[in-house]
Protein backbone atom coordinates (compact mmCIF):
# COMPACT_ATOMS: atom_id res chain seq x y z
CA UNK A 1 0.00 0.00 0.00
CA UNK A 2 1.32 3.43 -0.97
CA UNK A 3 2.22 5.64 2.01
CA UNK A 4 2.68 9.40 2.50
CA UNK A 5 5.10 10.95 4.95
CA UNK A 6 6.57 14.26 6.00
CA UNK A 7 10.33 14.44 5.42
CA UNK A 8 11.25 13.75 9.05
CA UNK A 9 9.07 10.64 9.31
CA UNK A 10 10.20 9.28 5.96
CA UNK A 11 13.85 9.78 6.90
CA UNK A 12 13.29 7.85 10.12
CA UNK A 13 11.66 4.94 8.28
CA UNK A 14 14.30 4.76 5.55
CA UNK A 15 17.37 5.34 7.70
CA UNK A 16 19.86 2.52 7.31
CA UNK A 17 17.83 0.83 4.55
CA UNK A 18 18.76 0.63 0.89
CA UNK A 19 16.12 2.24 -1.32
CA UNK A 20 15.54 3.70 -4.77
CA UNK A 21 14.38 7.25 -5.50
CA UNK A 22 12.39 8.44 -8.52
CA UNK A 23 12.13 12.26 -8.64
CA UNK A 24 9.26 13.62 -10.75
CA UNK A 25 7.21 16.77 -11.28
CA UNK A 26 4.00 14.75 -11.46
CA UNK A 27 1.51 14.53 -14.32
CA UNK A 28 2.81 10.98 -14.62
CA UNK A 29 2.81 9.04 -17.89
CA UNK A 30 4.20 5.70 -19.07
CA UNK A 31 7.69 7.18 -19.21
CA UNK A 32 7.60 7.91 -15.48
CA UNK A 33 6.10 4.51 -14.80
CA UNK A 34 8.98 2.88 -16.66
CA UNK A 35 11.28 4.44 -14.05
CA UNK A 36 9.27 2.86 -11.25
CA UNK A 37 9.30 -0.51 -13.04
CA UNK A 38 13.08 -0.30 -13.56
CA UNK A 39 13.57 0.51 -9.88
CA UNK A 40 11.44 -2.47 -8.86
CA UNK A 41 14.02 -4.76 -10.46
CA UNK A 42 16.31 -3.97 -7.52
CA UNK A 43 13.75 -5.46 -5.09
CA UNK A 44 14.16 -2.61 -2.60
CA UNK A 45 11.70 0.05 -1.39
CA UNK A 46 10.91 2.87 -3.84
CA UNK A 47 10.27 6.51 -3.01
CA UNK A 48 8.68 8.67 -5.71
CA UNK A 49 8.63 12.42 -5.21
CA UNK A 50 6.15 14.78 -6.85
CA UNK A 51 7.15 18.44 -6.91
CA UNK A 52 6.79 21.02 -9.67
CA UNK A 53 10.15 22.62 -8.96
CA UNK A 54 9.83 26.37 -9.37
CA UNK A 55 13.60 26.84 -9.32
CA UNK A 56 14.03 25.39 -12.81
CA UNK A 57 11.50 27.70 -14.48
CA UNK A 58 12.44 31.08 -15.89
CA UNK A 59 10.33 34.22 -15.51
CA UNK A 60 8.45 33.75 -18.80
CA UNK A 61 8.20 29.94 -18.75
CA UNK A 62 5.28 27.64 -17.98
CA UNK A 63 5.49 27.09 -14.21
CA UNK A 64 1.91 28.23 -13.61
CA UNK A 65 0.44 26.21 -16.48
CA UNK A 66 2.51 23.07 -15.91
CA UNK A 67 0.01 20.18 -15.52
CA UNK A 68 -0.70 19.19 -11.91
CA UNK A 69 -2.63 15.92 -11.60
CA UNK A 70 -1.88 14.61 -8.12
CA UNK A 71 -4.97 12.40 -7.71
CA UNK A 72 -4.39 10.63 -11.03
CA UNK A 73 -0.66 10.32 -10.26
CA UNK A 74 -1.36 8.61 -6.95
CA UNK A 75 -3.69 6.13 -8.60
CA UNK A 76 -1.00 5.17 -11.11
CA UNK A 77 1.59 4.76 -8.35
CA UNK A 78 -0.80 2.57 -6.37
CA UNK A 79 -1.22 0.29 -9.38
CA UNK A 80 2.55 -0.16 -9.54
CA UNK A 81 2.88 -0.75 -5.78
CA UNK A 82 5.24 2.17 -5.29
CA UNK A 83 6.13 2.08 -1.59
CA UNK A 84 6.30 5.76 -0.65
CA UNK A 85 5.24 9.06 -2.17
CA UNK A 86 6.93 12.26 -1.03
CA UNK A 87 5.12 15.50 -1.89
CA UNK A 88 7.10 18.24 -0.14
CA UNK A 89 5.58 21.66 0.44
CA UNK A 90 7.02 24.94 -0.78
CA UNK A 91 8.59 25.36 2.65
CA UNK A 92 11.56 23.35 1.44
CA UNK A 93 12.72 26.31 -0.64
CA UNK A 94 13.64 28.03 2.64
CA UNK A 95 16.21 25.31 3.28
CA UNK A 96 17.79 24.64 -0.10
CA UNK A 97 21.35 25.60 -0.91
CA UNK A 98 21.40 27.42 -4.25
CA UNK A 99 23.91 25.69 -6.52
CA UNK A 100 25.45 26.37 -9.92
CA UNK A 101 26.20 23.74 -12.57
CA UNK A 102 29.52 23.43 -14.34
CA UNK A 103 29.26 25.87 -17.30
CA UNK A 104 30.70 23.39 -19.81
CA UNK A 105 27.79 21.06 -19.19
CA UNK A 106 24.94 23.48 -18.51
CA UNK A 107 25.43 26.28 -21.03
CA UNK A 108 25.02 24.19 -24.17
CA UNK A 109 21.84 22.73 -25.71
CA UNK A 110 18.88 23.57 -23.41
CA UNK A 111 21.08 25.76 -21.25
CA UNK A 112 21.48 28.35 -24.01
CA UNK A 113 17.81 29.34 -23.91
CA UNK A 114 17.09 28.28 -20.31
CA UNK A 115 20.04 29.68 -18.34
CA UNK A 116 18.75 28.83 -14.83
CA UNK A 117 17.18 25.49 -15.72
CA UNK A 118 19.94 23.11 -14.70
CA UNK A 119 20.96 25.17 -11.66
CA UNK A 120 17.38 24.76 -10.41
CA UNK A 121 17.41 21.01 -11.03
CA UNK A 122 20.73 20.44 -9.27
CA UNK A 123 19.68 22.66 -6.36
CA UNK A 124 16.48 20.73 -5.63
CA UNK A 125 18.00 17.30 -6.27
CA UNK A 126 20.84 18.12 -3.91
CA UNK A 127 18.23 18.87 -1.23
CA UNK A 128 16.47 15.55 -1.92
CA UNK A 129 19.75 13.63 -1.87
CA UNK A 130 20.96 15.20 1.38
CA UNK A 131 17.56 14.87 3.05
CA UNK A 132 16.50 11.38 1.99
CA UNK A 133 19.92 9.82 1.28
CA UNK A 134 18.85 7.40 -1.49
CA UNK A 135 21.15 4.64 -2.75
CA UNK A 136 19.78 4.54 -6.30
CA UNK A 137 18.13 7.23 -8.42
CA UNK A 138 16.23 6.51 -11.64
CA UNK A 139 15.90 9.16 -14.36
CA UNK A 140 14.83 9.14 -18.00
CA UNK A 141 17.19 9.31 -20.96
CA UNK A 142 14.82 11.65 -22.81
CA UNK A 143 16.33 14.44 -20.74
CA UNK A 144 19.81 13.42 -21.85
CA UNK A 145 21.60 16.61 -20.86
CA UNK A 146 19.91 16.66 -17.47
CA UNK A 147 20.83 13.02 -16.88
CA UNK A 148 24.48 13.63 -17.69
CA UNK A 149 24.66 16.78 -15.53
CA UNK A 150 23.13 14.91 -12.60
CA UNK A 151 25.56 12.01 -13.04
CA UNK A 152 28.48 14.43 -13.10
CA UNK A 153 27.19 16.23 -9.99
CA UNK A 154 26.58 12.98 -8.09
CA UNK A 155 30.04 11.63 -8.94
CA UNK A 156 31.55 14.68 -7.25
CA UNK A 157 29.16 15.39 -4.39
CA UNK A 158 27.18 12.20 -3.66
CA UNK A 159 29.45 9.28 -4.63
CA UNK A 160 27.34 6.77 -2.68
CA UNK A 161 24.40 7.27 -5.05
CA UNK A 162 24.09 5.30 -8.29
CA UNK A 163 22.25 7.07 -11.12
CA UNK A 164 20.31 4.80 -13.49
CA UNK A 165 19.29 6.09 -16.92
CA UNK A 166 16.10 4.54 -18.34
CA UNK A 167 15.40 4.53 -22.10
CA UNK A 168 12.93 7.02 -23.57
CA UNK A 169 9.34 5.86 -23.85
CA UNK A 170 7.54 6.90 -27.03
CA UNK A 171 3.97 7.13 -28.17
CA UNK A 172 2.92 5.04 -31.15
CA UNK A 173 3.66 8.04 -33.38
CA UNK A 174 7.26 8.19 -32.16
CA UNK A 175 6.71 11.33 -30.07
CA UNK A 176 8.71 11.11 -26.85
CA UNK A 177 6.40 10.86 -23.85
CA UNK A 178 6.31 14.08 -21.85
CA UNK A 179 4.01 15.67 -19.31
CA UNK A 180 3.74 18.66 -21.62
CA UNK A 181 2.20 16.48 -24.34
CA UNK A 182 -1.03 16.65 -22.35
CA UNK A 183 -1.23 20.37 -23.14
CA UNK A 184 -1.77 19.60 -26.83
CA UNK A 185 -5.08 18.98 -28.53
CA UNK A 186 -5.29 15.60 -30.28
CA UNK A 187 -4.57 17.27 -33.61
CA UNK A 188 -1.57 19.16 -32.23
CA UNK A 189 -0.26 16.02 -30.55
CA UNK A 190 -0.39 14.16 -33.85
CA UNK A 191 1.42 17.03 -35.55
CA UNK A 192 4.07 17.13 -32.80
CA UNK A 193 5.22 13.66 -33.90
CA UNK A 194 6.79 15.31 -36.95
CA UNK A 195 9.51 16.54 -34.59
CA UNK A 196 10.78 13.01 -33.92
CA UNK A 197 10.48 12.03 -37.58
CA UNK A 198 12.56 15.04 -38.66
CA UNK A 199 15.14 14.27 -35.97
CA UNK A 200 15.34 10.64 -37.03
CA UNK A 201 15.58 11.49 -40.75
CA UNK A 202 18.45 13.91 -40.12
CA UNK A 203 20.32 11.57 -37.80
CA UNK A 204 20.30 8.97 -40.57
CA UNK A 205 22.42 11.37 -42.65
CA UNK A 206 25.27 11.31 -40.12
CA UNK A 207 28.26 10.89 -40.58
CA UNK A 208 28.05 10.90 -44.39
CA UNK A 209 27.00 14.56 -44.46
CA UNK A 210 28.72 17.32 -42.41
CA UNK A 211 26.92 18.27 -39.21
CA UNK A 212 26.53 21.89 -40.32
CA UNK A 213 24.55 20.80 -43.39
CA UNK A 214 22.43 18.41 -41.33
CA UNK A 215 21.65 21.25 -38.91
CA UNK A 216 20.47 23.47 -41.76
CA UNK A 217 18.34 20.66 -43.16
CA UNK A 218 16.72 19.99 -39.79
CA UNK A 219 16.05 23.69 -39.22
CA UNK A 220 14.38 23.96 -42.63
CA UNK A 221 12.29 20.81 -42.10
CA UNK A 222 11.09 21.75 -38.64
CA UNK A 223 10.35 25.38 -39.52
CA UNK A 224 8.38 24.34 -42.60
CA UNK A 225 6.32 22.04 -40.38
CA UNK A 226 5.31 24.96 -38.15
CA UNK A 227 7.70 24.44 -35.24
CA UNK A 228 9.87 27.13 -33.68
CA UNK A 229 13.49 25.97 -33.82
CA UNK A 230 15.68 26.13 -30.71
CA UNK A 231 18.65 23.87 -31.39
CA UNK A 232 19.81 20.73 -33.14
CA UNK A 233 23.23 19.32 -32.27
CA UNK A 234 25.14 16.12 -32.81
CA UNK A 235 27.59 15.90 -29.94
CA UNK A 236 30.61 13.68 -29.81
CA UNK A 237 31.37 12.26 -26.39
CA UNK A 238 34.47 14.51 -26.19
CA UNK A 239 32.35 17.62 -26.59
CA UNK A 240 30.78 17.31 -23.16
CA UNK A 241 32.97 14.94 -21.17
CA UNK A 242 36.64 15.77 -21.37
CA UNK A 243 37.38 13.99 -18.10
CA UNK A 244 35.49 10.77 -18.86
CA UNK A 245 34.89 10.43 -22.59
CA UNK A 246 33.91 6.77 -22.58
CA UNK A 247 30.86 7.42 -20.39
CA UNK A 248 28.86 9.33 -23.01
CA UNK A 249 27.83 8.06 -26.45
CA UNK A 250 27.43 10.23 -29.51
CA UNK A 251 23.99 11.79 -29.28
CA UNK A 252 21.80 13.91 -31.54
CA UNK A 253 19.73 16.27 -29.40
CA UNK A 254 17.15 18.89 -30.24
CA UNK A 255 14.54 21.23 -28.79
CA UNK A 256 11.65 22.92 -30.58
CA UNK A 257 8.44 24.71 -29.66
CA UNK A 258 4.98 24.00 -31.06
CA UNK A 259 2.02 26.20 -30.15
CA UNK A 260 4.02 27.60 -27.24
CA UNK A 261 4.83 24.14 -25.85
CA UNK A 262 8.48 23.13 -25.62
CA UNK A 263 9.56 19.68 -26.80
CA UNK A 264 12.94 18.04 -26.38
CA UNK A 265 14.23 14.75 -27.74
CA UNK A 266 17.43 12.91 -28.53
CA UNK A 267 18.65 9.87 -30.40
CA UNK A 268 21.75 7.88 -29.54
CA UNK A 269 23.77 7.58 -32.75
CA UNK A 270 24.81 4.03 -33.60
CA UNK A 271 27.23 2.97 -36.32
Amino acid sequence: MIQFFEAESLIEILEGNEFAFVPTMGNLHLGHLSLIKAAKNLDIPIVCSILVNKLQFGANEDFDSYPRTLSADLELLKQLDCDYVFTPSNDIYNDVEQLKCAPKLSQILCGKSRPIFFDGIITILNWFFKTLKPNHVFMGEKDFQQLFIVKDFVDEHHPNITIHGVPTMREASGLAMSSRNNLFSEEQRSHAAKFYQALKDCVDLYPDIPISKIQKRFNSMITAAGFEFDYFEILDKLDIADNNPKSVPIVAASAVTLEGIRLIDNIIVDF
